[in-house]
């Protein structure tokens, strides 16, 4: 499996099982945005996988 579909599922994972958004949400939000609702919510050192979220966001500049 690649490293964006990796790191894809985990932000779903995330978004859908830690934070109970809904799949139309989490397909709106750019990775820097769960990243920022992830911390908020869980602080730093818990959010899963922020090294992978951080890829995608390196990997798509425009935030998609």
């Amino acid at each position: 499996m690649s490293d964006f579909a990796t790191a894809a599922i985990a932000a779903a994972r995330a978004a859908l099982g830690l934070l109970g958004w809904p799949a139309e949400i989490f397909w709106q939000a750019t990775p820097a945005d769960l990243l920022l609702v992830l911390e908020a919510r869980l602080g730093t050192a818990d959010v899963p996988d922020v090294a992978a979220l951080k890829r995608m966001m390196e990997s798509h500049a425009d935030g998609r």
